[in-house]
């Protein structure tokens, strides 16, 4: 055995095994082939010690451990989901239910501004998002009072926020949440996170953050916005008909607020297809 030319077989080995470590959680099947041969490589190239056959093991289980955490949290998302849509399945068949049984209000798009044909005047577009109210996270900073509770580092989130680091964000402003849930920024913190989430069209996440707007703060200023940017993250994800049930519970609890006008015209927008 040539034992010079197993030795170099060896760190090969081992460095497309880290390589395809830092890929794992794309492929349990894929990582396992590789450790699985850069060990068999390491053992039949004679240079392997038990110590870096230990080391190799010790990092295969914290890779699959990534993989189970990665796997929960995925599982933890799609059954909030479910959740989610089975809540708004059940609202569409009690509206379904008293339709049937109650005369039919007025459409709600009655009132839209291009509801009726004014000379250089549309619909506005479908595709703009809305602006939140109160602006964007700069402008709220730019509100703040030094009177509540952390406001030092709700303002620290916000200004990563507002510089698009949602990476650092969202840790920063769940942090405050814990911290602080009984806070008047409390609902403002949450809503923000939800705005990271769409911002990187990570939609199914946006969808839970603006839920959890409306479950835990539904008293709260941000209710209204919640509601229309769950409502368009489910129809950017193709989702029309919740997307409907969403704008249309909108427009029927808080028919007043600057959302439901938006709420409207989308509606208006998902009806033409």
């Amino acid at each position: 055995m040539n034992v010079g030319a197993g030795c170099a077989t060896g760190p090969m080995a081992a460095a497309r095994l880290t390589a395809g470590s830092r890929r794992a959680t794309r492929t349990r099947a894929h990582v396992a082939t590789l450790w699985g041969a850069g060990v068999a490589a390491l053992v039949l190239g004679g240079c392997a010690t038990r110590d870096q056959y230990l080391r190799l093991r010790d990092e295969l289980y914290q890779v699959r451990r990534v993989l189970a955490d990665t796997q929960s949290d995925v599982q933890a998302q799609q059954r909030e989901l479910q959740a989610i849509r089975g809540e708004l399945e059940g609202m569409e068949h009690k509206r379904t239910f008293r339709s049937e049984v109650e005369p039919l209000p007025s459409s709600p798009l009655a009132d839209l501004p291009g509801a009726t044909a004014v000379p250089g005047q549309g619909a506005p577009p479908a595709a703009e998002p809305p602006q939140p109210p109160g602006g964007s996270a700069g402008q709220e900073i730019a509100r703040l009072a030094g009177d509540q509770p952390g406001e030092d580092e709700y303002r620290l989130a916000l200004g990563l926020v507002e510089q698009q680091n949602c990476a650092e964000g969202i840790p920063r402003l769940r942090s405050y949440l814990r911290k602080y849930p009984d806070s008047p920024l409390s609902d403002n913190a949450q809503y923000w996170i939800g705005e990271c989430y769409y911002a990187q069209r990570d939609f199914n996440n946006a969808i839970l953050a603006y839920y959890d707007v409306t479950r835990r703060y539904p008293k709260g200023d941000r209710v209204c916005a919640a509601m229309l940017k769950q409502g368009l993250a489910f129809a950017e994800l193709g989702d029309a008909a919740d997307a409907r049930i969403v704008l249309e519970r909108l427009i029927q609890s808080h028919p007043d607020c600057e959302e439901a006008s938006q709420a409207r015209a989308k509606l208006s927008a998902l009806d033409r297809g």
